[in-house]
């Protein structure tokens, strides 16, 4: 029940803010979050989470996963390769442009009895 996705050309600071929102709530509930925010960074999660579920959904061969009260149980944002650029500026010299990557992993967990995620 788990989707990743690696080299997501947005900065970890900015898929971070997101992932905190999203992480303990159900999985239906993050996708509407993910869809009405006003963020670059909230596509990226929409679509991964649609893919854990389907991911969950293609193993769970018995039936007996209610994927509905599925929540988001743990959303990890790592930093990814660097690409690095070049700005040409005054007097010859020249600054450098670095730009940012992701990675990005989304687990889903079945809801304790408790209401606490596992």
């Amino acid at each position: 029940m788990n989707a990743s996705n690696r080299f997501v050309r947005i900065s970890p600071y900015k898929l971070r803010r997101v992932a905190d929102v999203i992480r303990g709530r159900n999985v239906n509930e993050a996708i509407a979050i993910c869809r009405h925010m006003n963020s670059g960074a909230a596509p990226v999660f929409e679509k991964l989470l649609k893919s854990a579920l389907a991911n969950a959904a293609s193993n769970d061969l018995d039936g007996v996963l209610d994927l509905d009260s599925l929540i988001v149980g743990e959303v990890q944002v790592n930093q990814g390769p660097t690409l690095k650029r070049i700005r040409y500026k005054a007097k010859g010299m020249f600054g450098r442009i670095r730009k940012m990557t992701s990675r990005i992993l989304v687990c889903l967990a079945e809801p304790t009895a408790a209401g606490t995620e596992e």
